[in-house]
């Protein structure tokens, strides 16, 4: 599946992370065509960075987040402790053990982004990708 990284730096290469625990991994960030452009456009008001670059993802290792029971069946097997007014953190690298990323399909869910603080973190569908990533393509700009 093509998904899309903008960048104000040329892209070398993805570096290992410890993901840790918390509200979003790290990872290389992408998004669906035009999502990001969009997003940075419309919500943020600013440039489109310079480069962008289009990678063929490997879904069969990327766990997928698309409903509320998706997320809820999320937080419950990989919750960390209780972080403030009874939110919970993820624990990335209990995640990292059984997948290669996450895809936010849907971010938009508002029962999910009012009751799971680390899902409201999420502006757009977008995946984060730590393992297994793709070569990327350079877009041309034109």
């Amino acid at each position: 599946m093509k998904f899309y990284h903008l960048s104000d730096k040329p892209f070398t290469k993805l570096r290992k992370r410890k993901l840790g625990i918390g509200f979003k991994p790290s990872g290389i960030w992408l998004a669906p065509s035009g999502v990001w452009k969009k997003y940075i456009q419309e919500e943020l008001g600013g440039e489109i960075p310079k480069y962008e670059y289009e990678f063929d993802i490997d879904m069969s290792k990327v766990l997928t987040l698309n409903t509320y029971k998706d997320i809820s069946e999320f937080q419950e097997k990989y919750k960390d402790k209780i972080w403030k007014f009874n939110q919970y953190n993820i624990n990335w690298d209990l995640v990292k053990k059984d997948y290669d990323g996450i895809y936010i399909k849907n971010a938009q869910i508002k029962k999910a982004r009012d009751e799971f603080m680390w899902y409201s973190m999420f502006d757009i569908e977008s995946i984060c990708v730590w393992a297994n990533l793709s070569s990327p393509k350079l877009v041309d700009p034109s």
